[in-house]
Order: structure tokens, then C-alpha cells, then sequence
């Protein structure tokens, strides 16, 4: 059962800068933490909210993220819970976090006292508007779609073999535990 969080409409959220990045709610991920500015809204999450919570919100194409102002944001984001932050092999900082809610930003400053970002806005409730029988067509779609694309390649996929064939690809970087990205996005490997 979904847990739902409560803002008050005053309050400025700690804000983790995304680039080439959108977390969708009810998703967990581990996220690549490169800035000092984006630590500081997660530890400041951690530090000031029981709840460790903090809104995700993405650059939009093109801002650069040493050089971003609040119009370089996409309004709609997530609030997020901080489960942990951890070091990888080389340093950087993991953070892996959950998505809890659709969070629509009214207002989004960079706090001087903090180093980091914050948002004020409000949870923005999803549209489910699909009915029962158009939600069962689709899903067999969906099961229809996936056996032909299976039918496609006339062998199981394994996750070895996937990996393999990933790991190959320059295209590819590994991002995480078994979750890869595209290289072309700026994605590094962590």
C-alpha cells in the first residue's frame, strides 16, 4: 500500500540536481552523486526531515549543471527518500533512493546557507485513467508484443548473455548494480 507524504505549501524541499535523469514514483534507484551541491541537499535531507526526503527535479536539455539557474528545471520532479548514501571503488558517492510521489515545484531558489537547492511546491496526484476492460487490453498488447519480439529471436534471453552484450557496447555504461544507461546522455559508469 502506497504511503502518502504531506508538505505544507511554504515549505522549500532540499533539491537534488538530476541531468539526464527522470525518477518516475514508486521507483528505487541508485543514483551517481558527482557535485558537492547535490551531497549537501542529500545530506541535508537526511539531517533536517525524520523522513529523509528531498524532491528530484531534471535540468532541462541543454543547462549545464556548474552554471544552472531556477529556470533551467523542469517543474514536475519527485519526492524522494533518501535510503543510504554509500562510496563506491573509486570515491564517488552512491545514493540510493526512492520515489515516492509526482512533485510539482513552484518556486525553486538555490540556498546560499545550504550550498544546494530547494523547491517549494506541492504533490501532484498520477491520473490513472484508464478503465478495467481498456487496462486488460493493454496489457495483453503487451504480453502480445513481448512473445512476437521473443518469437524474434528464437532463443531465451538469459541476464549473463544480456550483460555480456551490454557490457560490449560502447553505447552502454553500467551506472549501478545491473542497471545500465546511455553513454550518449553523459551517463559515466559508477
Amino acid at each position: 500500500m502506497k504511503t502518502t507524504h504531506t508538505i505544507t505549501s511554504e515549505q522549500f524541499l532540499p533539491t537534488l540536481v538530476l541531468k539526464n535523469t527522470v525518477l518516475f514514483p514508486d521507483v528505487a534507484l541508485p543514483v551517481l552523486v558527482s557535485k558537492p551541491v547535490g551531497l549537501n541537499a542529500l545530506h541535508r535531507a537526511i539531517d533536517t526531515y525524520k523522513e529523509r526526503r528531498f524532491v528530484a527535479l531534471s535540468l532541462k536539455e541543454g543547462a549545464e549543471i556548474d552554471n544552472i539557474k531556477s529556470s533551467d528545471f523542469y517543474t514536475v520532479g519527485t519526492l524522494c527518500v533518501v535510503e543510504r548514501i554509500e562510496k563506491n571503488e573509486k570515491g564517488e558517492s552512491i545514493a540510493y533512493v526512492r520515489s515516492v510521489e509526482r512533485f510539482q515545484a513552484k518556486s525553486i531558489q538555490f540556498e546560499s546557507a545550504f550550498n544546494s537547492w530547494a523547491a517549494q511546491g506541492e504533490i501532484v496526484p498520477d491520473i490513472i485513467d484508464l478503465d478495467g476492460p481498456t487496462e486488460k487490453a493493454l496489457l495483453t498488447s503487451l504480453k502480445e508484443v513481448s512473445k512476437e519480439i521473443f518469437a524474434q529471436f528464437k532463443r531465451k534471453a538469459h541476464t549473463a548473455t544480456t550483460h555480456n552484450e551490454l557490457i560490449r557496447d560502447d553505447r552502454f555504461v553500467l551506472v549501478g548494480r545491473g542497471i545500465y544507461a546511455i553513454r550518449e546522455w553523459g551517463h559515466q559508469g559508477g
